[in-house]
C-alpha cells in the first residue's frame, strides 16, 4: 500500500503489468470515475502495457483495539527469540502477562510497488 491510498480513501483504477507489477491512478469519488479513467486510458493507447485491471474501493476505519482473544500464544513464545536474537535486545514484561512481549522497535518499511506474488520486484 502506497501513501495516496493510505491517505485518500475512495476508487481507484488498478492496472497488472505482464511481470506482475501493480500500479494505480489517483483517486476518484465514485465507481464512474474509475470508468471515465479506464475510458481515457483506452483512447490515449495506456492500457497495451498492462495485462488487466480492476476498480479497488479503500475505505479507512478507526483501528479496534489491541486484543489477545483468539492470538496463538505459543507461535508468539517460539518466535520470541528469533526475533530478540534479530534485534539483538531484550523483551519486556507487558502488565498482566505471565510472559514477557518484544518491543516493537523495528524500523517502518518503505513503500515499494509490489508484484503479484507479494515480492517487491528488487
Amino acid at each position: 500500500m502506497d501513501r495516496d491510498l493510505f491517505e485518500h480513501p475512495g476508487f481507484y483504477l488498478v492496472a497488472k503489468t505482464a511481470d506482475g507489477t501493480i500500479s494505480h491512478d489517483g483517486v476518484h469519488s465514485s465507481p464512474e470515475g474509475v470508468a471515465k479513467a479506464k475510458h481515457l486510458f483506452d483512447q490515449l493507447g495506456f492500457s497495451k502495457r498492462y495485462v488487466s485491471f480492476r476498480m479497488m474501493e479503500v475505505r479507512q476505519h478507526p483501528c479496534p483495539e489491541p486484543s489477545d482473544r483468539g492470538v496463538d500464544h505459543g507461535a508468539v513464545r517460539a518466535c520470541r527469540g528469533m526475533i530478540d536474537r534479530f534485534r539483538g535486545g531484550e523483551h519486556e514484561p507487558i502488565a498482566g502477562q505471565s510472559h514477557p512481549v518484544p518491543r516493537l522497535t523495528v524500523p517502518r518499511p518503505t513503500m515499494r510497488r509490489t508484484q503479484a506474488n507479494g515480492t517487491d520486484g528488487a
